[in-house]
């Protein structure tokens, strides 16, 4: 029997991730990413947003610890991983968003000036209006 533990987001980061270390060495990072949405309240509409906690580990942490900054958007997948701890008496139960895929989504190009920015790739041939079938 299959089963599936996935989830997606989509959002923008709320503060520059740091790098962190577990017991036994594994490198890991938690960072949160607000993700906007709408509902009808009294026949208006109402905006919220979503903090949603993320951890990721090994070399996908050391990636986001260097790519991420406060408010880069990012389009997150991950899976549900709950967690026990305590004593048997005084136990804690918990659930970690664990980060399998990571997509920025920023332009890499978003501080250049307008005069940096090309419209068609170097070494790429443009096209004509008229050439483009839709």
């Amino acid at each position: 029997m299959r089963s599936k533990n996935t989830a997606s987001h989509i959002g923008h980061v709320g503060k520059k991730p740091e790098l962190k270390q577990t017991p036994n060495g594994t490198p890991y990072s938690r960072f949160s990413v607000a993700c906007n949405y709408s509902f009808k309240k009294d026949g208006e509409f109402v905006n919220d947003v979503d903090w949603i906690p993320f951890i990721a580990y090994g070399k996908l942490a050391e990636t986001v610890v260097s790519y991420l900054d406060k408010g880069s958007h990012v389009s997150v997948e991950s899976r549900l991983k709950p967690w026990k701890s305590g004593t048997e008496k005084n136990t804690r139960y918990g659930m970690d968003i664990v980060v399998t895929d990571l997509l920025f989504l920023d332009s890499k190009n978003q501080d250049a000036s307008p005069e940096q920015v090309s419209e068609v790739p170097a070494g790429a041939a443009a096209i004509a209006e008229e050439d483009i079938p839709f």
